[in-house]
This record gives structure tokens, C-alpha cells and sequence, in this order.
């Protein structure tokens, strides 16, 4: 079972947010990301940062999980009021940090996009190129505050965050392919990473074995045959630019549901381009939702990633935190 719940504020929402006070950054460098070009953006990003006299320590990672265990260390040393915590390198990096930050609402986090996808940089910073996403950082005077994500796996303890998308189904099982792929490594060196996610789609739609769900929608309940995936959004993006949920927005109030059901397998191979440009919702086999909470059951477990990151499968719930994490 997947439970996806949204609660609005009685309060009227400030986007613009709080002034900032940050008095020193913390750069969290996963220096492998983007098949090592996290590195050498690195050098340049740390160039600007000297030249401009800013207040800096930077961090590398070294293992998977790094990155969340050393946000927590730095906000458990550091008077979270001061500091602020950006990440360098891809999506699986910021959603490291922004777990690591789960108890730490009050500390602001940035992202330096240096991975293959960098969805999280197309849907809440608007910026593809690290050195001007860092220009930005340091320019910011107010911060924004946008939703998060809570999930949490049947199979662990506490609640788990994503920032922009949690997939289940084909989706779930492409992020697994790409992730564990030589080309996905080779691709990055020729700047063409977001093309291991379409070699990947490419593979496995012949072999991939749809499943037959129960969604229930703010108690609307609904039963979808053959079911290729389930895409809940917080941002309209996944898998490197696929605009899965064009109306999704991470500050709406809403989450956005993408369900593509009953389509042979020639046919999903011409839909799957149409999604970078989102003009696969004028299909009769894709559904679009909206709401507050969702729910999802199959009869068998079914793959599940967050934020590209795979999780573990169904059962899952989920939670949207509005207004939960301050972003620059």
C-alpha cells in the first residue's frame, strides 16, 4: 500500500519567505556524481567562492549515505540559524541532505547541480549551470520555503523525504536499470547522462510486467488494470527533464499523480518522448490526479524509488510536508 497525504495550512502561506542571516555555508561535495565531473566543477565553484571571500568549509562524500550522515553531524555542531547546507552533485546528493535535514527545519539548503539529472534544480531553482546556481546562493536575500515529501517504507522505522518525485512501477525499475548501468557512466563522460534513462526505457519495455492497482484519491477510489506506473510529484520533473506531471508545483498546496495504464508496449514507446514536453496527458491511457491524499495497493510489491533513489517496494505511505524546507 502507498498513502500519499497533503495537509494545507490554515495560515496563509509566505513565499518570499525569511531574510537570511547566514553567517557560514556548508558545501557537501560528492565529487563521483555525474560520473566524476562533480569534481571538476568543484575546482571552479571553490575558485569563485575564495575569490569572493565567503565564509565556506566544504565536505566531501565518500559512500552512499554520506551525504545525510554529514548533515546531520554538521547541524547537530553548528547553531542552525547561521548556517546554511548546499549540496554538490546530483539528485541522489540532495536527497541525502535534505533527509540529513529532516530534523533540522529551521537550516536553510542549496543545490549546486553537477549529477546526470538534476531535476531538482529544473523544478525549484531554475538553474542548470552550477557556477551561476552558486552566483544565485550567494546572492539571495530572502529565503523560500516549498513541500516536501515524507514516506515511509513498511519495512523501516521513521519517516523518509523526497523533494520532487516518488515513482512506482516502470519508472521505479528504469531508475534501478540506469542507476546500475555501464553506459549510464559512459554516457556522462560525452555530457549526454539524461540519454542512459531512455536506453534504459528502451530495455526494459519488452520485459517489464505492468500491475493492477487500487487508487484512491481524496476517498475517490479508483482501480487501473495493467498498470505501468504511478508518478506522485511535488515538481513536474523526472528521469532527467520528463515532464511527468507538467502542473505540478512544490508550493500548491497539491500533489500531482501521473497514472499510465492499459498501453501495449509499442505504444508506450512513442509516449515516453512525448513526456519531456509533457504532451503525454493527451493520451486516454494517462491519468492525471490532484489531491491531498492518495493511496495506492497492488496484490504483489511493486518497485518503488524516491527522487530517483530506489527505496524499496510497496507497502509505502506518504506524507507532503507544505512549507516545510527553506531553499535558496
Amino acid at each position: 500500500m502507498v498513502v500519499v497525504e497533503r495537509f494545507r495550512s490554515h495560515k496563509k502561506q509566505n513565499w518570499a519567505g525569511k531574510r537570511m542571516n547566514i553567517k557560514k555555508f556548508y558545501f557537501i561535495v560528492n565529487k563521483s556524481a555525474g560520473n566524476g565531473k562533480a569534481g571538476s566543477f568543484w575546482y571552479r565553484l571553490r575558485k569563485r567562492l575564495d575569490e569572493r571571500g565567503i565564509n565556506y568549509i566544504a565536505v566531501d562524500t565518500h559512500c552512499p549515505g554520506h551525504a545525510e550522515k554529514l548533515a546531520i553531524d554538521i547541524c547537530r555542531t553548528e547553531k542552525n540559524d547561521e548556517i546554511a547546507l548546499v549540496a554538490v552533485g546530483g539528485d541522489g546528493t540532495i536527497h541525502e541532505v535534505i533527509n540529513g535535514l529532516s530534523d533540522f527545519p529551521g537550516v536553510p539548503v542549496g543545490f549546486l547541480p553537477a549529477g546526470s539529472g538534476n531535476d531538482f534544480a529544473r523544478g525549484f531553482t531554475h538553474e542548470s549551470d552550477p557556477l551561476m546556481a552558486l552566483d544565485k546562493i550567494l546572492s539571495t536575500i530572502n529565503l523560500a520555503t516549498y513541500d516536501m515529501g515524507a514516506y515511509r517504507l513498511a519495512e523501516s522505522v521513521g519517516l523518509r523525504t523526497f523533494a520532487s518525485t516518488f515513482g512506482i512501477g516502470f519508472d521505479a525499475e528504469v531508475s534501478r536499470v540506469t542507476n546500475e548501468s555501464s553506459y549510464k557512466r559512459w554516457l556522462n563522460k560525452i555530457k549526454l547522462g539524461r540519454v542512459a534513462y531512455i536506453v534504459s526505457v528502451v530495455r526494459l519495455v519488452f520485459s517489464y510486467v505492468p500491475q493492477d492497482i487500487e487508487l484512491v484519491v481524496d476517498e475517490r477510489k479508483m482501480s487501473f488494470n495493467r498498470t505501468w506506473l504511478v508518478a506522485v510529484s511535488n515538481i513536474p520533473f523526472m528521469g532527467g527533464g520528463m515532464m511527468v506531471n507538467p502542473s505540478a508545483r512544490p508550493n500548491d498546496g497539491l500533489l500531482d499523480v501521473c497514472v499510465v495504464h492499459n498501453m501495449n508496449r509499442f505504444k508506450l514507446l512513442v509516449l515516453f518522448p512525448l513526456i519531456y514536453g509533457g504532451k503525454h496527458i493527451r493520451y486516454k491511457e494517462v491519468k492525471i490526479l490532484r489531491g491531498e491524499k492518495i493511496t495506492v495497493t497492488s496484490r504483489h510489491p511493486i518497485t518503488a524509488h524516491a527522487d530517483g533513489e530506489i527505496v524499496g517496494s510497496t507497502p509505502v505511505s506518504i506524507t507532503v510536508q507544505p512549507g516545510i524546507r527553506k531553499v535558496i
